[in-house]
């Protein structure tokens, strides 16, 4: 599994919240469920892909690139190094972690959304091929595992097509693509 965080660097929770699961697995390495994952699955973590951006805090990278929106002309060095991680490893699975706005509710409830999850498209079309089936089936296991912890907070995020994004070309790619988006606390998305 490939995990990665903070393509934008106006997005800061994303990046606490996969240390927060990290020193989770390492407190807990022993405890039966912890180890029985650690022995099926291999992470491959990158904490922060726009260090540059997190600094200023802006979205874009010191280039003036989004990153996330250059995964087919691959411009930036985090794209590349992205990119060439993916092709490397050839995850099973990759997960996005996201901040997204404050104002996001949970369907028409009116409820604040405390995350929200999607399966990442790989055409215009939103069309479900054997891997987006398999992110839908991620996605409804960590909803699972999340809903009571936050209940009537879990929403499903925007799944429109973004033919430059990372997510979505991955998953083209053949990763299946998995995205979390966390709600800022500090209001800043």
């Amino acid at each position: 599994m490939l995990l990665w965080s903070q393509m934008h660097g106006d997005e800061p929770t994303a990046t606490v919240a996969l240390f927060d699961v990290l020193n989770y697995i390492q407190a807990n390495r022993t405890a039966p469920h912890v180890a029985r994952m650690l022995d099926r699955l291999t992470l491959h973590v990158v904490p922060m892909l726009n260090p540059d951006g997190a600094e200023k805090p802006q979205r874009r990278n010191a280039q003036g690139i989004d990153i996330n929106r250059d995964a087919l002309m691959l411009q930036t060095p985090e794209g590349r190094a992205l990119k060439a991680l993916r092709d490397r490893v050839n995850p099973s699975i990759g997960f996005n972690l996201h901040n997204q706005n404050w104002r996001t509710s949970v369907g028409r409830t009116g409820k604040s959304a405390a995350m929200s999850l999607l399966a990442v498209s790989f055409d215009q079309a939103r069309s479900d091929n054997p891997g987006r089936i398999r992110a839908k089936k991620v996605a409804a296991i960590v909803r699972d595992a999340v809903e009571p912890l936050a209940p009537g907070m879990i929403g499903r995020y925007d799944d429109d097509f973004e033919v430059r994004a990372f997510g979505d070309n991955l998953t083209k790619w053949g990763t299946r693509v998995a995205q979390g988006l966390q709600a800022c606390p500090c209001r800043c998305a």
